[in-house]
């Protein structure tokens, strides 16, 4: 009965981590991906990547109103050590729209995250998501 209480409580778990990462509509003709917490902030959402428009939407949840700023990094994925590449802006009720000079295909390649930090680009992250091509 403990195992499978166990189970149990690790696929609610896995299963409302997959759920949270793809609340935008899979359908639209970007790169959407998964943002998660960091630092016990209790925030998750998305960020969208669209070819052609340069443009990159991030959506989050948990904001509780404060302005936050974005940036993306450099870096192999989140949790690791990173160095700030270039500031997008600042969410504003947890949303942001930006068009990027960045070559996306640069972007793309693997080796960048979309960071959101507590105010300030210079602040402690909040949540982290790794862009990257589907396999």
């Amino acid at each position: 009965m403990r195992t499978f209480l166990l189970a149990a409580a690790f696929l609610a778990t896995t299963g409302a981590l997959a759920g949270a990462q793809t609340s935008l509509d899979q359908k639209t003709p970007g790169i959407v991906r998964g943002i998660q917490g960091e630092n016990a902030s209790g925030q998750n959402g998305e960020f969208a990547i669209y070819r052609g428009s340069n443009s990159v939407v991030v959506n989050m949840r948990e904001t509780r109103g404060k302005t936050e700023a974005v940036t993306i990094e450099r870096a192999f994925a989140c949790g690791r050590s990173s160095v700030s590449f270039a500031s997008l802006g600042t969410l504003h009720n947890g949303n942001l729209k930006v068009t990027t000079p960045l070559a996306l295909d640069r972007l793309l390649s693997g080796n960048y995250n979309v960071v959101v930090h507590d105010s300030t680009s210079g602040s402690r992250s909040v949540a982290c998501g790794h862009i990257y091509l589907p396999t």
